[in-house]
């Protein structure tokens, strides 16, 4: 049988992992079964590690404990591979949980509630939870127990304990340790994210990827390595051993570098020449570094070696730094008007004018909840949109008359 011709020159990509490693063995494995572009394996294998060393082992920085968990997100048009990549990663490892009866630690949700996560972390706090659609999690943020969501996630990516009633028995996880590993295009997440989920620190969670595939390129004598794959499930098996020492720490070559990174003036340089509404996920950058690091040295030499070397940094450096490059040039012109609670909070003042109409009649023929529709409103003022709010007896909401006399009279 001919040899695999990878679409992809491994050489381009082998700066964003480390010299050696389980993710690098992945990596050079993965892109030899299928054409999905590499930085899909990368960031899954990462995610695949954190499963595994979590929630028993966290990064220590100055006696401040970081949590070996993360929010991916892999972005790219349809027909990209993003599915196939993380199914991939999926596939290559399941048999290691199957034979440490740790089934359950990746997870498909069939239900992405509040109630429904927390009672899957209630049976295994560790958990990896695949979305090849990411935007479920998001479409459902109308309903009514989804009001908190944002504070919902900040409290589970903090690790904070958490708790909910269900179906009246009380469902409490004291050390939520969630990754979240999703696949979606740029036209659904712009869709159904705006200005406000990245500043507010929503979307700032995640470390977003996103890499484009040509039309053409297409993989060509695609197979499947047995001993490649064996070799990489015994490498894996590894990292679900229990360890006796619970903290990685870097060392401080590690942190000497990082700091530099973070103080540099090319970084400064690049967070601030990045929009507004992304700059919260460059200043998250750090927290995610360490914890990319820290999935590098576990698959280094876990459990072996606790000590995160330069090399697991620089890479770790350099992968998330391309994560953020990728973000702002599929997302730095972020279009509010795609939001449709925003759509039809501005045709109503349309239709309404200068008359306006009273919050209340706003509220339900819009179908939003109080909180959703000022965040609108609060949007739709920050776009510059003549929005005037008039308070008296009942709240009016209204356009302003375009004609300044008109202005004048009321």
């Amino acid at each position: 049988m001919a040899a695999p011709e990878p679409c992809w020159r491994f050489e381009d990509f082998a700066h964003l992992v480390p010299e050696y490693g389980w993710i690098r063995d992945y990596l050079a494995y993965a892109i030899q079964c299928t054409d999905a572009p590499p930085k899909y394996h990368i960031i899954a294998a990462i995610a695949l590690v954190m499963n595994g060393i979590a929630p028993d082992h966290e990064c220590n920085v100055d006696g401040e404990p970081i949590p070996l968990h993360d929010f991916f997100l892999v972005v790219g048009e349809s027909g990209n591979r993003k599915s196939a990549a993380i199914r991939r990663a999926m596939r290559a490892v399941q048999s290691c949980y199957t034979e440490c009866r740790l089934d359950q630690r990746i997870w498909y949700p069939e239900s992405c509630t509040p109630e429904g996560i927390i009672t899957a972390l209630e049976a295994d706090p560790n958990r990896l939870m695949i979305l090849t659609e990411w935007t479920n999690l998001q479409a459902q943020g109308r309903a009514n127990y989804w009001q908190h969501t944002p504070q919902f996630f900040e409290m589970v990516f903090d690790r904070m304990p958490i708790q909910r009633l269900k179906m009246q028995q009380q469902v409490k996880v004291e050390r939520p340790s969630l990754t979240i590993l999703g696949a979606s295009t740029p036209s659904l997440v712009k869709q159904h994210t705006n200005m406000y989920d990245w500043e507010a620190g929503k979307m700032a969670r995640y470390l977003v990827c996103y890499q484009s595939k040509p039309e053409e390129m297409e993989m060509t004598n695609a197979i499947e390595r047995p001993d490649l794959l064996l070799n990489l499930q015994q490498g894996y098996s590894r990292l679900l051993a229990p360890s006796q020492v619970a903290s990685f720490v870097p060392s401080i070559e590690a942190k000497q570098l990082k700091d530099a990174w973070q103080y540099s003036a090319g970084w400064r340089a690049f967070v601030m020449g990045m929009p507004e509404h992304l700059k919260p996920s460059a200043l998250r950058a750090g927290d995610h570094v360490y914890r990319v690091a820290t999935a590098y040295q576990a698959s280094m030499d876990f459990p072996h070696n606790m000590v995160i070397s330069p090399e697991a940094m620089n890479a770790a450096i350099e992968l998330v730094w391309d994560c953020l490059t990728s973000t702002q040039e599929a997302f730095a012109l972020l279009p509010l008007h795609d939001k449709q609670p925003l759509a039809r909070v501005r045709m109503l003042l349309n239709i309404a004018g200068a008359a306006g109409l009273p919050r209340r009649d706003l509220l339900r023929r819009t179908g939003m909840y109080s909180q959703e529709f000022t965040r609108a409103l609060a949007t739709l003022v920050e776009c510059k949109e003549a929005v005037e709010i008039k308070v008296g007896k009942s709240i009016i909401v209204r356009r302003n008359a375009h004609d300044s006399s008109q202005n004048s009279d009321e």
